[in-house]
């Protein structure tokens, strides 16, 4: 076995003969990874240079600010042999493979994720009902709330999207397209099909802003027009959502390899106060439930669909992780190019969770990420009874926004929103000086509530 040094530089045939005796046989079991391509997390302090000058690796990308990066591994050496041979470097913490994270489309084999509807029948589309999402919005209209989208892009052009979309849209695909969610003409994954997730992320997009009108939406592009993305963007996508602010990320895809670096991500964006929610997945299956949604001792909250009868919907994911569910069947959003499409999917069920989300955050802003998702858990809508086989693995049940925010429901304890107008403003910093409450869940009714409100207010 070779004995490396953090300045010690071999040649590549030492290195390529010390990894004989080392390598990792890919196995049939593994989860889809890019062949040549491994991320790695260093040492604060070690130097990337030095560590591929001992390698022979490449630096392809690094997330901004941290110690993460894909490389390409030398081309005599595939992924699982790379990670064998530089395994026990003093500089590494975590090697993986850059695994494959994706949409599954419930309906293989077709070439769009998405039948034409229009706008009045997205407006008056059942999924929106069952959610009671026209209640809710006479309590909170999502302001002052920014929801990360991780996915393949919004149409930024799309008239229902217009004055919705944060500046600064990040595309980590980079070929070229942005966040525009727009079709490449190419069969990116050799299934036959061209452009089939062109409009994922506009639809996902869209459905946040129908229930939750007023909030931001930061399109973080991943996938490309086809679905697909790996956990190296993914990864990155979510650091730099939380870096950027957001109160809530949706994922609406995911991997079926368990990452150490989204464990560590998906904890980061918790602890930065942004609630992680994810699609369970297309593949009707416990396991592997995919990840992000898996993540539940990490912070996210992972999301199942349901039928407009709150049943199952067959494709659906399930298992102990999930947090809750939502419907999935027959949703409708606009579509790219200034259309409405209906779809089903996971995927469609999540943003729904996130929307719910923004309006509690939107009028309790101080309210942290864990108790957001008890609230929405302890208002959800029991679905148990109507899926025999599946009690306790479609979470708490069928997301209800309106009860989350305390109509027919036991109030909003943390609620700022002191004058009930349905937004939180300077006003009600004023209102809560004549009545304190505790609106940061800390046990205490003090100054660091308004402290942190009068914050919040000056951030938006």
């Amino acid at each position: 076995m070779l004995t490396l040094s953090r300045r010690t530089a071999i040649p590549l045939p030492a290195i390529l003969a010390g990894a004989v005796g080392l390598a990792r046989v890919a196995r049939a079991d593994d989860p889809p990874f890019i062949p040549n391509q491994v991320v790695v997390e260093l040492v604060p302090g070690a130097l990337l240079a030095d560590f591929n000058a001992r390698y022979a690796s490449v630096t392809i990308e690094s997330i901004p600010g941290r110690p993460i990066h894909l490389l390409l591994v030398p081309a005599a050496l595939d992924a699982p042999a790379f990670l064998a041979l530089i395994a026990g470097d003093p500089d590494l913490v975590v090697a993986e493979l850059n695994s494959i994270a994706e949409d599954i489309n419930p309906e293989p084999g077709t070439q769009s994720i998405f039948l034409p509807r229009t706008g009045p029948a997205m407006l008056a589309q059942e999924s929106i009902d069952i959610i009671d999402a026209p209640e809710a919005r006479s309590a909170s209209s999502g302001a002052g709330v920014l929801v990360a989208v991780i996915d393949s892009g919004a149409d930024a052009n799309h008239a229902f999207l217009a004055g919705a979309l944060a500046p600064g849209g990040i595309d980590l695909v980079g070929d070229g397209a942005g966040t525009s969610d727009a079709p490449d003409l190419i069969d990116n994954d050799n299934d036959g099909l061209i452009d089939e997730a062109v409009g994922h992320g506009t639809i996902v997009a869209g459905i946040i802003r129908l229930v939750a009108p007023d909030a931001l939406i930061l399109p973080i592009r991943v996938m490309d027009s086809d679905g697909g993305s790996t956990i190296f963007r993914l990864t990155s996508a979510i650091y730099r959502a939380a870096d950027a602010g957001a109160d809530i990320i949706n994922i609406s895809l995911g991997t079926t390899a368990d990452p150490v670096l989204l464990r560590e991500a998906v904890a980061y964006a918790t602890a930065s106060g942004a609630l992680v929610v994810a699609s369970a997945g297309n593949e009707n299956t416990e396991s592997p439930l995919r990840s992000p949604a898996s993540l539940s001792l990490d912070g996210a909250l992972g999301v199942a669909a349901t039928t407009s009868t709150d049943v199952k919907a067959e494709f659906s994911n399930y298992g102990t992780p999930i947090a809750l569910s939502a419907p999935g069947v027959g949703v409708i959003g606009p579509t790219p190019g200034g259309g409405y499409g209906e779809a089903q999917g996971t995927s469609f069920a999540a943003p729904l969770v996130s929307a719910s989300a923004a309006l509690v955050r939107s009028v309790a802003p101080l309210l942290p990420p864990d108790e957001l998702r008890v609230r929405l858990a302890s208002t959800a809508a029991p679905i148990d009874a109507l899926n025999p086989g599946f009690e306790g693995r479609l979470g708490a049940g069928r997301v209800n926004a309106a009860r989350a925010l305390g109509l027919n429901a036991p109030p909003l304890a943390q609620s700022a929103d002191l004058n009930n107008d349905a937004r939180v403003d300077a006003d009600d910093l004023y209102l809560w000086h004549l009545s304190p409450r505790d609106l940061n869940s800390d046990g205490a009714a003090d100054a660091a509530d308004a402290a942190q409100l009068k914050v919040w207010l000056q951030s938006r």
